[in-house]
């Protein structure tokens, strides 16, 4: 559950962001809001990670090519929870063809270069999203806009920080990334969040 003010990340003021968005839902879209800083939707990329699948509160990872149980959970896995595995889990894999904005049924896409507060994160997706740390210093929330899930803890809190200050912060849980199931990729550490040095305006 959300913990309140246990910094995820920590970031200088004044710095070009960019962040990998994932969700590992197999149906399930999640509209990500996050406070202070609109930001730019850079690509939405081939997502290569685990899939999801859950019940009653309960989560288990999968591996997207073998459907292997991931050696890298969520937080309160349950090996023994009882989680029938979806039918169809990589039906919404790929945005090539829902990334047309003109075809009907396609929802909430946002055209790379726009800005937004909020965007729809697809199913099975890892959308790169870039933004400047302007001005303001101290929390920042990011969370699902879907109230319900909000409120179960589909949030972080980040702190923007004066230049030159820690940047000490609760990276990733048990050393394990989002975006890693069977190994776990090198560590991020804090140079992987202050990437480039343009933006577009």
């Amino acid at each position: 559950l959300f913990a309140g003010a246990y910094y995820r990340y920590k970031t200088e003021v004044d710095t070009v962001q960019e962040w990998y968005i994932t969700n590992t839902e197999t149906t399930v879209s999640h509209p990500l809001h996050i406070h202070v800083n609109s930001f730019q939707i850079i690509s939405y990329n081939q997502y290569t990670g685990p899939y999801s699948a859950g019940k009653d509160g309960a989560w288990r990872l999968y591996d997207q090519a073998t459907g292997d149980t991931c050696n890298y959970q969520f937080s309160g896995y349950d090996p023994d929870a009882e989680i029938e595995e979806p039918s169809d889990p990589l039906k919404y894999l790929g945005h090539e063809h829902r990334q047309d904005l003109t075809q009907e049924g396609t929802i909430a896409y946002v055209e790379p270069g726009e800005w937004r507060d909020t965007f729809t994160v697809p199913p099975m997706s890892n959308v790169t999203i870039r933004f400047v740390t302007d001005t303001y210093v101290g929390l920042v929330v990011a969370h699902c806009h879907i109230l319900n899930h909000e409120d179960w803890g589909m949030m972080l809190a980040v702190d923007i920080v004066r230049q030159g200050e820690s940047l000490d912060a609760n990276l990733a849980s048990d050393g394990a990334y989002p975006w890693s199931c069977m190994e776990n990729p090198e560590p991020l550490g804090v140079t992987g969040l202050a990437m480039s040095s343009d933006i577009e305006t």
